[in-house]
């Protein structure tokens, strides 16, 4: 069992991440540059990596891959949360395709959220 590991915090509104040594989880924490609330990606072991400030599509990847449910836990003998073992998309346009096919985020929507998908799909929608 691991003693304590690096986690990964990140504010959405200002495209910073700041790494973070913790022995337990930690509560949530306040943005130093905008006071707004940093989300937790994951580990520093984990498949995530702080994208560069510049590079907005990156960062707009990242969030639409957090605001879907995916997660970027952390491999080996820390492993918590739910990530999926997917390769996980690398560019912004790959996303769309990744969330429809991915069969962990398939298995937690709900019967509201596929029978919403099955309407749109006969309508020629999104």
């Amino acid at each position: 069992m691991c003693e304590s590991w690096t986690t990964v915090n990140v504010c959405f509104d200002c495209r910073v991440g700041f790494e973070r040594r913790t022995r337990s989880t930690p509560p949530p924490q306040k943005c130093p540059q905008c006071g707004g609330a940093l989300v937790r990606m994951g580990g520093i072991t984990s498949n995530f990596k702080i994208p560069k400030k510049r590079n907005i599509k990156q960062w707009q990847k990242v969030k639409r891959l957090y605001d879907a449910g995916v997660r970027f836990g952390p491999r080996g003998c820390c492993s918590r949360g739910d990530r999926t073992d997917a390769p996980l998309p690398q560019y912004l346009w790959q996303v769309d395709e990744f969330l429809r096919t991915d069969e962990r985020l398939q298995k937690r929507k709900s019967t509201g959220e596929k029978l919403l998908e099955k309407i749109n799909q006969a309508s020629g929608g999104k």
